[in-house]
């Protein structure tokens, strides 16, 4: 998120499912954000939608890429990192 901002972009960490809160009734689950959306919503210096799912040991569920493809069918930045070198690379590729 550090990296995208040095570059110019609007960034925002985008939490979803649930949380689970104590009330004098007990617990009370409250549901965050969109199920399958991704980890980092940003939007480029160029002013494009930006979603950015991070993944390291597991693949991307029905939900997730169905999100991407949204963005992408839409003319929006979809991507799918494995590590901040991925991120870097996609930066300068859109520098040039």
């Amino acid at each position: 998120m550090d990296y995208l901002s040095l570059n110019g972009y609007i960034v925002l960490r985008n939490n979803s499912g649930f949380i689970f809160l104590e009330s004098k009734n007990g617990k009370r689950a409250i549901k965050m954000g969109k199920a399958g959306a991704s980890d980092i919503i940003a939007c480029s210096p160029e002013g494009k939608f930006v979603a950015i799912e991070c993944k390291v040991n597991s693949k991307l569920t029905e939900k997730q890429k169905q999100f991407l493809d949204d963005v992408a069918s839409r003319g929006g930045i979809a991507l799918v990192v494995k590590s901040l070198d991925d991120l870097i690379t996609f930066i300068k590729q859109t520098k040039n």
